[in-house]
């Protein structure tokens, strides 16, 4: 594993092992395999430009919400980015913004997020997507996802 001097710390990277264990009728099956897991400092700058490609759009179809490309946002990681699906959380004064996306070969490429007010809601309200980011795709309305709540 690869080490990194960070702060104060040494924060080893960003490769862990994961075992999954299935029992069933014919037997036992063990797989054991690595899996690369991406650092906050190395998911912000994507999250970042993840989100920004749906503001434009949320503020001329949606004004309402009151998100600019002036709106200020601060992130955090809510997920370490396995299994190809990275996940960041941001917060503006007004909104929760959750952002995921799967880069892959199109049409698979495709950016979520979610949106819930701060202080009135406690499950996002809102949702959109874009399906292929290599097409260029204008966002859409989803349903917003059950399993976010506060």
């Amino acid at each position: 594993m690869d080490e990194k001097q960070k702060g104060f710390g040494t924060v080893i990277a960003a490769c862990i092992i994961v075992t999954i264990l299935a029992a069933g009728g014919l037997g036992v099956l063990v797989v054991s395999g690595p899996v690369q897991v991406q650092e906050e400092e190395d998911l912000a700058p994507t999250a970042a430009e993840m989100r920004d490609k749906f503001i434009p759009w949320l503020a001329a179809n949606h004004p309402e919400f009151g998100i600019t490309s002036e709106t200020e946002w601060t992130g955090t990681i809510v997920y370490p980015g396995m299994v190809g699906v990275s996940y960041y959380l941001f917060s503006s004064e007004d909104w929760e913004m959750g952002v995921s996306w799967h880069v892959m070969r199109p049409p698979y490429d495709w950016a979520r997020i979610y949106l819930m007010h701060r202080i009135t809601e406690t499950s996002p309200s809102y949702a959109f997507e874009i399906s292929s980011l290599d097409a260029q795709e204008e966002p859409h309305v989803i349903d917003p996802p059950e399993s976010v709540w506060r």
